[in-house]
């Protein structure tokens, strides 16, 4: 099997060459993100509250609301595949229609970036 090109560390600041994402120094980084983003961690997507039941409320919401809220404040008509809760269930909210508004894929994974970027800002 062919060896990896070599690049940069993936911590900025580092002056490391290596064929791997981090250094040796910085080894420890992704053994640390590995154990924060395991299923382990986060639980099954049943245990996180998207069992069946969610399944059933999701494709309810996407009959009655077919298309995509982010773009049609934009003046586009776009398929929603997604359901986004407002608040999110880790944060007290519920599957309640209120909580919820479909999304296409692109608006939903930018959305929930921006919201893991707050949430996580204010974790430092």
């Amino acid at each position: 099997m062919p060896i990896a090109a070599r690049h940069p560390c993936a911590i900025t600041s580092c002056k490391a060459v290596v064929h791997t994402k981090y250094c040796t120094a910085h080894q420890h980084l992704q053994t640390k993100y590995n154990s924060e983003h395991s299923k382990v961690s986060r639980g099954t997507t049943t245990q996180q509250g998207y069992g069946t039941t969610w399944q059933k409320v999701r494709l309810e919401h996407l009959s009655k609301h077919p298309l995509c809220v982010a773009c049609g404040l934009r003046g586009i008509d776009r398929a929603a595949n997604q359901v986004h809760h407002k608040v999110a269930l880790r944060r007290g909210g519920s599957n309640e229609s209120d909580n919820l508004q479909s999304l296409c894929s692109s608006h939903h994974s930018k959305i929930t970036r921006s919201e893991n970027k707050k949430v996580n800002s204010y974790a430092k």
